[in-house]
Formats: structure tokens, sequence, C-alpha cells
């Protein structure tokens, strides 16, 4: 049960993207997030975890899995956003 929108969500493997802002000062870096405005998709229904599963889809997921792309598309054009290259990427 998810606490928030008191639905059932399936169990398995899911990937979620959400913006971070990223500033750079005076030789440290901060990460902000902000609740609630990401979005996640699930990629496998399982009935229990299993860490070689994980890691095989984990393998196969990137940015240019088409779930993840419809994701990052979202996600930057509701919030009017860019991706910026970083070195700590």
């Amino acid at each position: 049960m998810n606490y928030f929108t008191y639905r059932e969500s399936k169990r398995g493997y899911y990937v979620s993207v959400s913006p971070v802002k990223i500033e750079k000062h005076n030789g440290y870096e901060t990460r902000s997030f902000m609740a609630f405005s990401g979005t996640k998709a699930l990629l496998q229904e399982a009935k229990r975890f299993g860490q070689g599963k994980l890691e095989e889809i984990a393998i196969k997921t990137n940015v240019n899995t088409p779930v993840v792309r419809r994701m990052l598309d979202k996600i930057l054009a509701e919030g009017g956003l860019t991706i910026v290259e970083s070195e700590a990427a």
C-alpha cells in the first residue's frame, strides 16, 4: 500500500527518475531534490527480491532504454528542464 496515493503497487523492480539541481560553491557541491517531482516505472514484476535478477536488470537499463527515455522526456518537459553533463555524474 502506498500511503501517499492509497493505491496498491505491484511488487517488482522499478526504475525512477527525479530532477536534481547541482550547484558548485568554492570547492564543494550541493545537490537539491524536490519531493514528489519524479516518476517511476515497473520494469519487471517479481514475487520476491533476487540480487542476481536486480543486477541483470540494472545492466540492461540505462538512459537509452525506451521506458527511461520516456520518463526523462516527461520530467524535462514538465519542469522546463535541461540535462547538463557533470564530471561527478
